[in-house]
């Protein structure tokens, strides 16, 4: 943004700058690009300060640079965010921006989510909901989401679900250990 650049140009001149929040990442972003680590500090922890409202405006900004410009360097890395929304997964899984993540930063983030967390069993039902979703939008891609989860006792329902409403798209060779038990109970 013409914002980000007067604030680069500022930062680089030692002159004081002002920015709303919309510039912080492509400023973050200047900043990398031409190594200028003062800036990549301050951003750095401008963005840490405010990670949850930021969050997905990095993400998105990160996967957006990387699909127009095909770049593949340390800056796009989302493994920083990806950890944040796995940290407090419970909040953002009701957010839209869940669903506009693509399906490999989904399955990182639930990874990251069952691998570290304790509550697993506080939201399973919204996990699992937002599972169903995933379905919806992205179709039989997002059927390897749901081999990170242990349904627990959720799996008839589960199994059931996916055999009566998505037995077109669910793609069941990717089917866990915990759902295949399941299946073989139900038959």
């Amino acid at each position: 943004t013409d914002e980000s650049i007067k604030a680069f140009i500022s930062s680089c001149q030692n002159e004081p700058c002002s920015f709303g929040n919309s510039s912080i990442l492509p400023l973050q972003y200047l900043a990398h690009k031409y190594k200028f680590n003062e800036l990549i500090q301050i951003t750095d922890k401008l963005i840490e300060d405010h990670s949850e409202d930021l969050v997905f405006e990095t993400l998105f900004f990160k996967i957006d640079e990387m699909k127009q410009k095909g770049k593949n360097d340390s800056f796009f890395d989302t493994s920083k965010e990806e950890q944040i929304i796995s940290e407090h997964l419970s909040e953002f899984l009701q957010k839209e921006e869940m669903l506009r993540l693509p399906i490999q930063i989904i399955y990182h983030i639930l990874a990251l989510f069952y691998k570290h967390q304790t509550n697993k069993d506080e939201i399973k039902d919204d996990v699992t909901n937002f599972l169903f979703k995933c379905l919806d939008k992205y179709g039989r891609p997002a059927s390897v989401l749901f081999n990170i989860i242990d349904f627990g006792d959720q799996r008839i329902e589960v199994v059931n679900r996916l055999i009566e409403n998505y037995s077109d798209i669910f793609d069941f060779n990717l089917i866990n250990k915990t759902l295949t038990k399941t299946v073989k109970e139900l038959t």
